[in-house]
């Protein structure tokens, strides 16, 4: 596995970091939505 991850959208960083923390914890509602995870906090 890797050590850190970056999501982009639109051709634009939107989030980096451990795959730990982007996945469980998105900050992003692109990346939310990415992972199915609309209407959660």
């Amino acid at each position: 596995m890797c050590s850190r991850v970056v999501f982009m959208h639109e051709g634009r960083i939107h989030e980096i970091g451990p795959p730990e923390d982007v996945f469980s914890r998105p900050r992003t509602a692109e990346l939310q939505t990415f992972l199915g995870m609309t209407g959660q906090p």
